[in-house]
């Protein structure tokens, strides 16, 4: 049943014009590594870093997320 409920989910963000998804590519793969090294003295993954890395570069402020990571460095979580 959850996995049905996160599948329905899924594809109703892929069609929701008013999202923008960002597709990983070989640079933004490079420019995450950057950021990983950067913070490794922290728990930050690397998705986290990657994502921070895209968002700093295109001035992204907003994120839908939970993780407490994304406000520590000033970006504003959408999802408590």
């Amino acid at each position: 049943m959850l996995k049905m409920a996160a599948l329905k989910l899924a594809r109703e963000i892929i069609n929701d014009e008013q999202v923008q998804i960002i597709w990983q590519t070989q640079m933004s793969f490079l420019n995450g590594t950057i950021y990983y090294q950067r913070f490794l003295g922290t728990e930050y993954s690397f998705v986290d870093c990657s994502c921070m890395a895209f968002m700093w570069t295109n001035s992204f402020n907003e994120i839908l997320t939970t993780d407490d990571h994304f406000s520590e460095q000033g970006f504003n979580k959408l999802l408590d």
